[in-house]
């Protein structure tokens, strides 16, 4: 895309070990865009994305040990990559593609799809899975309807 300022390209590496013995059995990779230049008002709006701390997660885990509950824990795998990009965006070629007719000068990736690093890299997730679940019929109602529950087993002095 010509005129489209290029970000920063950088991988994030991890050695995974054996507990006992310590040696590394295998190594992880994953890129990342450099969020730090994307500039407002050109690469995104708003940043902000829900998150959770251990106190929140405690405060709905706690009800649900006193009252005998049902919980079910949900692990999403690639969850970044799932979403649309709002914005078109362009990273530098990363270090190691090493490809004959590419040159590091000339040439840049497109992003497609939502890459960790950017700057709302979460909130567009965070959207992207309001949607689909909104789309699935479910709405912020039960998760009202769960905290009425709760404040009404509490006692506040």
């Amino acid at each position: 895309l010509k005129g489209e300022i290029i970000l920063p390209a950088a991988w994030a590496v991890k050695c995974k070990r054996q507990i006992l013995m310590r040696e590394v059995c295998k190594w992880k990779a994953h890129l990342s865009l450099g969020g730090h230049e994307m500039i407002p008002g050109k690469h995104h709006d708003e940043m902000h994305a829900p998150a959770l701390s251990w106190m929140t997660i405690s405060l709905f885990l706690c009800p649900c040990l006193k009252h005998g509950w049902e919980s079910r824990q949900a692990v999403i795998m690639l969850a970044c990559p799932q979403a649309d990009v709002p914005r078109p965006t362009c990273m530098e070629l990363p270090q190691g593609i090493n490809f004959p007719e590419l040159d590091q000068n000339k040439h840049c990736l497109q992003i497609l799809k939502n890459v960790c690093g950017g700057k709302d890299s979460g909130r567009t997730w965070c959207s992207h899975l309001k949607s689909g679940l909104e789309s699935l019929n479910f709405s912020n109602y039960w998760i009202l309807e769960f905290f009425h529950q709760i404040l009404k087993g509490f006692q506040f002095v």
